[in-house]
């Protein structure tokens, strides 16, 4: 609570209790409730006048002998409401030309924002309205991916010049994700990682959206006559790789959502010394992440249910079984895909043995295939670890799933 301002006769009625009535001075400040200081400074104002007592002000009776003056204000009001529009530089310039104007550009700009800011136009600035998004109603239709700085803070090794990068990929409709620490943001790392994501989630998208980052595609006016790796890779699978509008990042807001996630929950307490200490610790995050009820998903009736990116999965597969008919599923009939096993569970194979996999694994067919010609079992090729409840890698058949028309 604020306290008011006393008036004069309130300070020289203090004054006349404290020093003629000889009363307790804790007494006077306890009545007019003010501090001891204060009553020091008015006894030194006193002289026996509630006029020694009026509160002075604090703005200065005469201007800085360096201020603008009167002439100078009127020349740049004549400017500023002659062109409402024009720009600080252009102001300075005019005035130089036309009234030898001496003043700095800092100056100007001081100067106006504080005298004349009331005879400037404010600017409509056309605030966005978020349009709806059609998120897909099936799993393999879409992906986003991202790349994320982690921050030097959690780094506590002994080189402190080295700098890591988390790779995301994300599914559009699970939300579901799996991420992985580099040490570098290049294509050769954007490549491995895309190899490593489709190995983990096991079915191929039709389209994967990133932003306009050089480690996806070339920058404006280079590479001209190359093929990016990214590129090369997402047509050899025939994925539609799909670019978002330049410096626009909510287009790929699922994915920039999630990293926000990692900053409020993994990387505010992240503490890691070596890459290999960063890769277990991120394994951990993954499964935390995909393992978490969220307010987002919905269930097949549209009520909000707080599922899990892996609940989530294993609804959307059910479904895909019950309604097999209606979609067109193409995988290898022959052979069954190995699953990808690594000595240390977080280092995922080579790049090599990864392309192998998933060369493999699939295969497209033109036609819908017939009843009884390949024998597949959605929900039992889902493997799950007991000990972290967690698909390993590889889980079911690379699956590329269309709805049919």
């Amino acid at each position: 609570m604020t306290k008011k301002l006393l008036t004069p006769s309130q300070k020289q009625r203090a004054m006349i209790m404290w020093l003629e009535e000889k009363q307790n001075i804790e007494k006077v400040m306890s009545r007019f409730n003010c501090s001891l200081r204060s009553m020091r400074y008015w006894k030194k104002r006193w002289s026996g006048t509630a006029d020694s007592l009026k509160r002075d002000t604090s703005k200065p009776r005469k201007n800085h002998p360096n201020a603008h003056t009167k002439k100078e204000r009127k020349q740049i009001e004549k400017i500023i409401r002659k062109n409402p529009e024009i720009s600080y530089a252009e102001l300075l310039g005019e005035l130089r030309i036309k009234f030898s104007y001496s003043r700095t550009y800092l100056g100007l700009r001081r100067f106006i924002n504080k005298n004349l800011k009331h005879i400037i136009p404010k600017q409509d600035y056309t605030k966005h309205i978020a349009k709806p998004y059609n998120t897909p109603p099936m799993l393999g239709i879409k992906m986003q991916m991202d790349i994320k700085f982690i921050p030097k803070l959690c780094y506590i090794g002994n080189d402190p010049e080295n700098e890591y990068y988390q790779f995301t990929m994300i599914d559009e409709t699970t939300r579901e994700r799996f991420i992985y620490p580099y040490r570098d943001k290049s294509s050769y790392s954007a490549r491995d990682f895309i190899s490593r994501s489709l190995a983990y989630f096991g079915y191929l998208p039709y389209f994967m959206q990133t932003d306009n980052d050089y480690a996806f595609v070339h920058p404006k006016g280079t590479g001209h006559g190359k093929e990016h790796l990214v590129t090369a890779l997402t047509r050899k699978l025939n994925i539609q790789h799909v670019l978002i509008r330049p410096y626009t990042p909510r287009h790929n807001g699922k994915v920039e959502r999630s990293h926000r996630t990692d900053n409020t929950r993994f990387y505010s307490k992240l503490q890691f010394k070596s890459y290999h200490e960063l890769k277990i610790k991120m394994e951990k995050w993954c499964i935390t992440y995909n393992n978490t009820p969220s307010s987002t998903l919905r269930n097949k009736f549209g009520k909000r249910t707080w599922q899990s990116p892996i609940q989530k999965r294993e609804e959307l597969l059910e479904q895909l079984h019950e309604n097999k008919n209606n979609f067109k599923i193409e995988f290898e009939a022959k052979h069954k895909p190995k699953k990808l096993e690594a000595r240390n569970k977080t280092d995922l194979p080579s790049t090599k043995k990864l392309k192998k996999v998933i060369i493999r694994c699939i295969r497209f067919l033109e036609e819908k295939p017939v009843d009884g010609e390949i024998k597949y079992s959605l929900t039992k090729n889902v493997t799950l670890d007991k000990r972290v409840k967690q698909p390993l890698v590889n889980p079911y058949p690379k699956l590329r799933i269309i709805q049919a028309a």
